[in-house]
């Protein structure tokens, strides 16, 4: 009965040891792999500064692409409001003269409308 014992006794440790080895050839393979997977990694860190560094260079370049863009907008808002200006008081101006020019046809129809007798008199004596 105790070399059974002892028969069990070897197998049981035969066993263990060959669980022990499958489970360090695992830990060495899930190791492996997270050395791949913690390489990767570093490299996506690496790609992603280096992607947020020219994100940042080609931000500051539109920053000034757009200052510059302002301030032409700006200029050319200050000569459309200069030129606005210029034309609102040239209508002003035609305005004034158009109205002169009706108020003066019209004093010249009364002068007409006054003076009309007058004017028939005149005509009778030069035989008109």
């Amino acid at each position: 009965m105790t070399e059974e014992k002892e028969s069990l006794h070897k197998e049981d440790l035969f066993l263990l040891l060959e669980s022990y080895k499958n489970s360090v050839e695992m830990n060495t393979l899930i190791s492996q792999q997270l050395s791949v997977i913690l390489d990767i990694l570093r490299q996506c860190k690496d790609d992603s500064v280096l992607m947020e560094v020219n994100i940042k260079d080609k931000i500051i370049v539109v920053e000034v692409i757009i200052e510059k863009i302002r301030d032409k907008l700006e200029g050319h808002e200050k000569e459309n409001i200069k030129s606005n200006g210029k034309i609102i008081n040239r209508v002003n101006l035609l305005y004034v003269a158009i109205g002169s020019m009706v108020i003066s046809l019209f004093w010249v129809i009364y002068q007409l409308i006054d003076k009309y007798s007058l004017l028939e008199a005149i005509a009778l004596k030069l035989g008109v």
